[in-house]
Parts: C-alpha cells; structure tokens; sequence
C-alpha cells in the first residue's frame, strides 16, 4: 500500500512521518531524494545552472547551493514551477526505484499534489497547522529569515485548503507532538485495516 504523506511548511509533515515509521511503515522522504540529486546528479546541476545562474551553484563542493536557490525559488511561482519541473522527474524515478510492493510506505513529500505524485498513491495525509503557528516555527528555526521571507515561503505554496481537498486524511498539528502523535495512530490503525 502505497500513502503519499504531504504538508506545507512547518506543519509537522516530517514528524508525522518519523511516527509513521514508529508504528511500522517504510518511509520515503522526497526531500532527501532532491537534496542527494543536487549532490549527485550532473544533469540537474547543469539545468539548475541554465535556468537560475552562476549563484545557484557551489562551485568548490560541485553541488547546488540550496540556500541560494531556495532564495531566488522563493521569490516567484514561476521559479518554483521552473524547478519542479527540472527536479520531480529525476525524484519520480528514484521513488519507483525505492518502493517495494510488501506493507504500507509512506512516500513524505512536500509537492506531492503539485507534482502530481499523488495519483500514484492509494491514499494520501495532509497535515495542516494554523498561518501563525507555521510563521512561529519557520521564525523559531530559522533565524536568519526575516518574517518577510518566512511569509513569503509560507504564501508561496498551495493553499492548505485546497490540498486538504484532495487529501483522504487529514491530520491538523496546531499543537504539541504528543497530541500529532495520537492523530498519527488513528491514521495508521484505519491504513492498516484498509491495507487487509
């Protein structure tokens, strides 16, 4: 059974997974994936360069310069999509390479709707938290960012709500872990009969 997990920034996307994994799942994290391409993959480097300049790059690691690109993909719509395009392809394949057919996987991904992943999935979890509660933790963990930016990151994104939408589950994560965890066990006990 395959389940695409997703959540805007600073939801609770990945604590949600490392739980799903707690209880018995595999999990795929889609962020992982991109972040070992742009180490790895000589193609995406060269596309990445093409598209958002000699900044995007880190010439002495050869990698891209994530800080650097997600300033400029932040920006605008049109550079967030520009890059989607050039990186999910490389991802899709690399997640089909990954799942294996026996239990449920999780596959955690940020745009799973935008990419349109979702349609691979049998099920999908949306996690949602509160405007102000995303800007408290995005501020909380990045102190370099200006509330400016954190918005900017925040807005930038497809609306929760209309992921919520497209989404089987949803798992509101407005407050503590604990409380995100006990969401995360009636998720799984209802997958996992449904996985039967």
């Amino acid at each position: 059974m395959l389940i695409g997990l997703t959540g805007n920034i600073a939801t609770g996307k990945s604590a949600a997974a490392s739980f799903f994994k707690a209880l018995g799942a595999k999990v795929i994290d889609a962020d992982r994936i991109v972040h070992e391409l742009y180490d790895k993959n000589a193609r995406i480097k060269l596309k990445i360069l093409f598209a958002f300049g000699l900044s995007s790059i880190d010439f002495c690691r050869l990698s891209v310069n994530r800080h650097r690109l997600a300033k400029i993909v932040f920006s605008g719509k049109s550079k967030m999509q520009k890059l989607e395009s050039i990186v999910w392809p490389y991802v899709d394949k690399e997640i089909a390479r990954l799942v294996k057919s026996n239990g449920i996987t999780i596959v955690e991904a940020a745009l799973l709707f935008e990419s349109g992943m979702d349609k691979k999935m049998n099920k999908t979890i949306m996690v949602c938290a509160d405007k102000e509660v995303q800007l408290r933790r995005i501020l909380q963990r990045n102190r370099e960012l200006s509330k400016e930016e954190a918005l900017k990151r925040i807005n930038i994104q497809l609306s929760q709500k209309e992921k919520a939408k497209k989404a089987e589950y949803v798992i509101n994560n407005n407050s503590s872990l604990n409380n995100l965890e006990k969401e995360v066990k009636k998720v799984w006990k209802k997958l996992s009969i449904e996985s039967h």
